[in-house]
């Protein structure tokens, strides 16, 4: 049996409502099912959904909690979403996590997921995590990536060998699993940005897992994964609704697409809000997925609960009591679609309930009336029992500071008696002791915590205006002397947002403009502690929360990374959001220049389907063109036509030469504006893609279409000269020249001549 760190007992199910577990038999015997399946039966993704609060957390932590009791034990990991700090690096930072946890708690080893992550991490220039840095390990394997990386090609292959034997830690991880021409690889695929690197780290990552993981004799399953919150991978809380936003979570597809292979045999277990709707992008994945609800208490099981907590008798003993039937009549919601029951109770409320009596009782020495939960209007549940809960404790002071702790993202036990002094509320290490078994701390793996969702949002509502802007002010500060640089810019931007927003968007431009790349990511990584929620919407307005979503779309979409298309897809997102503030009826102008952005973002998406990206980024382009007059916004209108032009001459769906007549004439309206006098560099711009969809055009005469081209690539070249720029006129050169090559028009033999001369041309740059 695995001997498990006894440091880790906070991972546990630390909450004593919880603890008492009831209607998730079900959920438990399916997970057995799966863990005791022969080898010859197929594994499916395992998935329990439902609303917030509804016990999905406390499931998993259950699971957890009874896989760490079993003897032998079956190695699993977990991660919960919620802690990811860039989601867009989400892929990055799961999966180490992941890791860490089968080396922590199995003794699995990842090397060849190692070497990856530490190519890709140093190419970036990024820093290693804090996990990374207490682990010798793969802090050599950093240094050694980085050093490969600045080594010179020439000699690459000895210089290699000699760089392993520096690091002998890496060495004896390396050696059996890697030969050089791989690490060679690896760094070449770094080197030119391969886009396919992701895909290389999650392979590795599978790839480990079957190599590390022990054979279950005559079992499938040799391990879990577990994700939690899986939701919180969007910005928005429509999640992955749309096939478009579901390209944010295609990594977990294609990590979980090597988990379920016979020869890894890695039981992927999701918990979240919403039903995966996989099967909608890939028709396959229907038979891959058992999803199953996760609702609320039947009334049987919602007694069954109070008893256990001490609550009344269970339901097979005695008749309900007042008190019972009061709690339960509060907490009942409405269930989610596929639940079998109209009616149920929700686990949360009812655990917010059962301390509100143990509180009662330890102030009182009796039960509260069952009047303390009757008359609770539905869509009051939340802030009335937070209200009555800490009423319950009796203590002004306790119901202070957890309210004012609500205002930071997460906290710790030192920032939690820090404020709790500044602000005299004397709760002291007594009171922390206390906060931390109430049911709504959620307990973070690195020492911190967060509020339930649910919770949070009833106690944020309990303090003035004037006293949100002191904690705020006092956290901004607090977390920066801590070095949380995330966590103090989120106060510090809700202190003072437009003019925080305003400054950072100019030091932001500033640093893309001087190619200060690992400053504009530092930059985009002050928003990781931020969620633009309901809470911080209300705060800020509503221009001011869309202006906040298009910078940081606006600054994923310019930011250079290894990888774009998590970026991008979470770009999409923000802009997304900006739109529904800024509509086409009441801000015009600001949603035509949205429309043109998203347009682009979309343009440049590089996964998906590339048809349907274009076709998105056309539909932009066209929001954007009915806002654009040429009287008002030439230059704007202008470009809308050309970036149009652009997208139609590549969309690949569709008849192609009815794309690119549509391109030829967004490319002439984009002319009738441009002149060569006032805007030389977009007008030859313009005659170059204009020739480029002449080239192409499969339709009508193809002497005429290629005459047409010559002329635009001839334009374009009184702009793009040979001295001012270079790179453009060998490009045009060479355009002109396949042009002139394909000519079936006029005296053969002079299309060549003049092709050979572009060509030669062309060369005199392209050296």
């Amino acid at each position: 049996m695995t001997t498990h760190d006894p440091a880790q007992h906070d991972r546990r199910l630390s909450r004593d409502a919880l603890r008492h577990f009831t209607n998730r038999e079900k959920a438990i015997e399916m997970l057995e099912s799966y863990l005791n399946a022969p080898t010859d039966e197929k594994m499916k993704v395992l998935v329990f959904y439902g609303l917030g609060g509804i016990g999905k957390t406390a499931l998993q932590l259950k699971l957890c909690d009874q896989l760490r009791n079993d003897d032998p034990s079956i190695p699993f990991a977990s991660f919960n979403m919620e802690k990811i700090g860039n989601k867009t690096g989400a892929y990055r930072e799961v999966l180490l996590n992941l890791r860490f946890d089968f080396e922590r708690d199995f003794g699995i080893k990842f090397p060849r997921f190692d070497l990856c992550w530490a190519v890709i991490v140093a190419h970036e220039g990024g820093n290693p995590e804090p996990l990374v840095r207490v682990n010798p390990a793969l802090q050599d394997t950093f240094d050694f990536a980085a050093c490969l990386l600045e080594a010179p090609v020439s000699g690459l292959t000895g210089l290699v060998d000699k760089l392993i034997r520096r690091y002998p830690t890496f060495e004896k991880r390396i050696r059996h699993v890697f030969n050089t021409e791989d690490v060679i690889r690896l760094r070449n695929m770094a080197m030119r940005d391969d886009s396919a690197l992701p895909g290389e780290l999650i392979s590795s990552f599978a790839f480990d897992l079957k190599e590390g993981l022990p054979v279950r004799e005559g079992k499938a399953c040799r391990g879990i994964l577990f994700m939690d919150s899986y939701e919180t991978l969007w910005v928005a809380r429509e999640g992955g609704a749309s096939a478009q936003a579901r390209l944010l979570d295609e990594w977990v597809r294609d990590l979980i697409f090597y988990c379920l292979h016979p020869s890894v045999g890695v039981l992927p277990v999701i918990c979240g809000r919403d039903r995966l709707q996989w099967a909608e992008d890939n028709p396959q994945w229907q038979g891959e997925l058992d999803q199953q609800l996760l609702g609320g208490l039947s009334a049987h099981d919602a007694q069954l609960f109070l008893s256990r907590c001490g609550i009344g008798p269970a339901p097979d003993e005695s008749n309900i009591t007042p008190l019972q039937e009061a709690i339960i009549k509060c907490c009942r919601e409405q269930q989610q679609e596929h639940s079998s029951d109209e009616f149920a109770c929700h686990p949360f409320y009812m655990a917010l309930c059962a301390e509100i009596v143990q509180n009662t009782r330890d102030d009182q020495g009796n039960d509260p009336p069952p009047s303390m939960f009757s008359n609770i209007p539905s869509a009051a549940v939340a802030n009335e029992l937070a209200t009555r809960f800490f009423k319950s404790l009796n203590s002004r002071a306790m119901e202070l500071w957890v309210s004012e702790l609500s205002l930071t993202p997460r906290f710790d036990e030192e920032a939690a008696l820090a404020l709790d002094d500044e602000r005299k509320h004397h709760n002291g290490r007594a009171g922390w002791d206390r906060l931390r078994g109430f049911s709504f701390m959620d307990s973070q793996d690195d020492g911190f915590y967060r509020f339930h969702k649910i919770m949070k949002d009833a106690l944020r509502n309990k303090l003035r205006e004037n006293d949100q802007q002191v904690i705020h002010e006092w956290f901004c500060n607090y977390w920066e002397n801590r070095g949380e640089n995330a966590l103090s810019w989120y106060h510090k931007w809700l202190v003072d947002p437009e003019n925080i927003l305003l400054s950072w968007n100019k030091i932001h431009e500033n640093a893309i403009k001087h190619l200060h790349i690992d400053k504009a990511r530092e930059l985009l990584s002050y928003w990781d502690e931020t969620v633009l929620d309901e809470y911080v919407h209300e705060r800020v307005g509503d221009e001011i929360w869309a202006n906040t979503h298009m910078s940081i779309g606006y600054a994923l979409w310019k930011t250079p990374q290894l990888t774009r298309s998590h970026e991008l897809v979470t770009a999409i997102e923000h802009y997304n959001e900006t739109l529904k503030v800024y509509t086409e009826t009441e801000f015009p102008m600001e949603c035509a220049m949205f429309q043109n952005n998203l347009g682009a973002v979309y343009s440049d998406l590089p996964t998906g389907d590339h048809g349907k990206n274009l076709e998105n980024a056309i539909q932009c382009y066209k929001a954007a063109l009915r806002v654009h007059t040429k009287i008002e916004f030439p230059m704007h209108l202008a470009m809308t036509h050309n970036n149009l032009g652009i997208a139609y001459s590549k969309l690949p769906t569709g008849n192609r030469g009815k794309n690119l007549e549509n391109a030829i004439q967004c490319f002439k309206a984009a002319l009738r504006i441009q002149t060569e006098t006032e805007f030389p560099m977009h007008w030859a711009l313009t005659h170059d893609n204009l020739g480029s969809a002449y080239s192409n055009l499969p339709i009508g005469d193809r002497g005429e279409n290629l005459e047409n081209a010559i002329q635009c690539y001839k334009a374009a070249l009184r702009v793009h000269t040979e001295i001012e720029l270079p790179n453009e006129w060998a490009m045009t050169q060479n355009n002109l020249g396949a042009t002139y090559s394909d000519l079936p028009t006029g005296d053969r033999e002079e299309n060549l001549e003049n092709a050979i001369q572009c060509y030669k041309a062309a060369l005199r740059v392209h050296t």
